[in-house]
């Protein structure tokens, strides 16, 4: 399964290390808080999910660092 974010939007460095998918008030977006497992590739581990964004991360965020952003919608494809 693959999980894609639609815009992705005020990626950063998280304060704090936990994982957190919270559901925003209008139609689809969410605020995601999550593991920076591949920076190359933008993939975001939050538990067992991996995330993929549609954008790439900052260049100061490294592998293994907390990150939270902001997307507009949550594509899963199952392969």
């Amino acid at each position: 399964m693959k999980i894609s974010t639609l815009f992705a939007d005020d990626i950063f460095r998280s304060k704090i290390g936990v994982f957190s998918i919270t559901k925003l008030s209008s139609h689809y977006p969410y605020h995601l808080q999550g593991k920076a497992l591949n920076c190359l590739n933008a993939i975001i581990e939050i538990g067992d999910l991996l995330f993929s964004l549609d954008k790439p991360l900052p260049k100061d965020i490294k592998n293994n660092e907390f990150v939270e952003f902001n997307v507009e919608r949550l594509d899963c494809t199952i392969e």
